[in-house]
């Protein structure tokens, strides 16, 4: 991982970007101090890739949103059996 300084990333920010998108995370420190991490954007997973290549090419027209989490939710704790325990059972 390359460490780079505030200053000297605002002066050679493309680089460090290059970086980024080759697959080399980058951190960012302020005097001294990590802040931030630089790093590669996830790419599409491999069974949609063809289609958001369609996409950039305009071939195809994604949904609003497309590419984004469907829900942003925490795990709840339930008490009892765990729901497989219950599929399993039922098909012994």
């Amino acid at each position: 991982m390359h460490t780079v300084g505030v200053r000297e990333l605002k002066a050679r920010l493309s680089h460090y970007l290059r970086l980024a998108r080759g697959g080399e995370p980058v951190m960012i420190t302020d005097r001294g101090r990590p802040v931030a991490r630089l790093v590669p954007e996830p790419g599409p997973d491999p069974e949609t890739r063809g289609l958001w290549e369609m996409a950039a090419r305009g071939l195809v027209r994604l949904p609003e949103g497309a590419g984004k989490p469907l829900l942003d939710f925490e795990l709840m704790e339930i008490p009892g059996r765990p729901l497989s325990d219950t599929v399993l059972e039922d098909r012994r």
